[in-house]
């Protein structure tokens, strides 16, 4: 099976209520099966082969893989297969969504890297390398409303 694959660069910057900032990013990694749909779909197919259009990874894509410092607790809490030592990535399990992906990262981010940090607000940081900022913050609201609870 041919795969392509996108890659984005998700950060979170926190503030307490002294004023003090955090910040921690992760690389999500998603791969895009190539199928005989997904070709027909874009609009000139003859591009299909090197490039496919990002609304296709959000579409079609399938959460890869998590590129971070952070030292992940307990896998399966985030919907992660595996620590890949050659890679220095963590693998998600099989068939997890754009969306789903994307919701696992923010809860790292904000689990694992905030866990000693009290923060007042947390917002995403808007740069390149994002995905769109309708997706990104639609994804984003809906775990704040989960990690506030």
């Amino acid at each position: 099976m041919n795969l392509k694959s996108w890659s984005y660069y998700i950060q979170l910057r926190a503030y307490d209520e002294s004023g003090n900032i955090k910040e921690d990013s992760a690389l999500y990694i998603v791969g895009l099966p190539i199928t005989d749909d997904v070709m027909k779909a874009v609009e000139m197919e003859c591009y299909a082969q090197n490039y496919i259009p990002q609304e296709f990874a959000i579409a079609y894509g399938k959460a890869y893989a998590i590129g971070t410092d952070i030292d992940i607790k307990n896998l399966s809490d985030y919907k992660l297969n595996a620590y890949d030592k050659e890679t220095d990535l963590y693998i998600f399990n099989e068939n997890v969504n754009f969306h789903e992906g994307l919701e696992q990262v923010f809860r790292i981010l904000l689990e694992q890297s905030f866990k000693d940090f009290e923060p007042s607000k947390v917002e995403p940081v808007i740069d390149v390398g994002i995905p769109p900022i309708e997706t990104l913050r639609e994804v984003f609201d809906k775990v704040m409303v989960d990690y506030l609870k």
